[in-house]
């Protein structure tokens, strides 16, 4: 992924962004508050309960991968703007991979 997105590097920041970061990072940003972000990309769904299909919806999801400015590990968001889940991006190739099982004819 190329960073199309131009974000300087910070004050409080020895380090430039990582190359897929699209974060918004202010100048006035604490250090402890600080994530390096993708851009969301909303993925169109028809998302339903589990046991109640009947009730699905239009909806979308965002995905996004995250990780705080001082390092560690990254992590991806998965959400649709009034819930979600924040994984480690080790588990959401887990999610990735079950799901291709799940989807296999």
């Amino acid at each position: 992924m190329v960073n199309e997105c131009k974000t300087e590097k910070r004050y409080w920041s020895a380090e430039d962004c990582p190359p897929w970061c699209c974060g918004d990072h202010p100048l006035d940003d604490h250090p402890e508050d600080a994530v390096h972000a993708t851009e969301l990309s909303p993925i169109p769904v028809v998302a339903g309960s589990r046991g109640n299909q009947s009730a699905a919806r239009s909806s979308y999801f965002d995905v996004a991968r995250l990780q705080h400015v001082s390092g560690g590990e990254e992590w991806v968001f998965v959400g649709d703007g009034e819930s979600g889940w924040v994984i480690t991006k080790e588990s959401a190739g887990r999610v990735l991979r079950a799901l291709a099982r799940v989807l296999e004819p």
